[in-house]
């Protein structure tokens, strides 16, 4: 056998060894809301499709979407460290979404929210590319006092641009670049913080503080 050909034999196996193997599954949130089990880390409260009969075998991870949809039960307990790729919440749905978090929720892509949804909780953003989008307007939920959303954008790399008015107690920009998109933010805290490289782009947004809010860059 001629040394060219053992080469390419050799790179070729080699390939095939070290391919590794990725895909992006779909969770469906459905739990029987009516036993109290709400709870992100039973994985008989997820399905593979929507309205259907099939658990995962796994919890979402990074390279994952996760959907509330109108099959779903409206409210979400978010129980242990979660990660997903991109969050969906599809109206119409039965019952106002509701997210409550003991853990944050990690994002690595984007976030499409409903103007009926409710969040308590922490939501980092984690992407490390660019074309990420945010919608987290919660007009029936926004209270300047009591809103208990926490959302923090820090991927190397990341890009995230609002769709929509964006509603949170707190906003955390520690690496990437945020694009308002010119609408508007309310909030009580914006924190610029971390060595890391960030980008604030406000184009026309009109920034609301309320309860004494501020800026703290640090």
């Amino acid at each position: 056998m001629k040394k060219n050909e053992m080469k390419k034999i050799l790179l070729t196996a080699f390939s095939i060894i070290s391919f590794n193997f990725s895909f992006c599954a779909d969770y469906y949130w459905n739990p029987d809301g009516m036993n109290g089990n709400i709870i992100w880390s039973d994985l008989t409260n997820w399905r593979t499709t929507s309205g259907g009969t099939n658990y995962p075998t796994l919890l979402p991870g990074s390279g994952d979407d996760v959907y509330i949809d109108s099959n779903s039960w409206p409210v979400m307990w978010i129980d242990v460290a979660a990660q997903c790729r991109t969050f969906y919440v599809n109206s119409p749905l039965i019952f106002s979404p509701e997210i409550n978090s003991d853990f944050p929720l990690e994002v690595f892509g984007s976030f499409y929210g409903a103007d009926d949804l409710t969040i308590n909780g922490t939501i980092k953003f984690k992407a490390t590319t660019s074309g990420n989008m945010v919608d987290l307007y919660m007009p029936l939920a926004f209270n300047p006092a009591f809103n208990g959303l926490t959302v923090i954008f820090n991927g190397s790399g990341g890009e995230w641009t609002l769709l929509d008015h964006l509603d949170a107690s707190a906003i955390s920009i520690i690496e990437g670049t945020l694009n308002t998109n010119s609408k508007t933010i309310n909030t009580n805290i914006i924190g610029i913080s971390g060595a890391g490289a960030k980008t604030l782009n406000l184009d026309a947004s009109e920034i609301n503080l309320f309860d004494e809010g501020w800026v703290s860059f640090a």
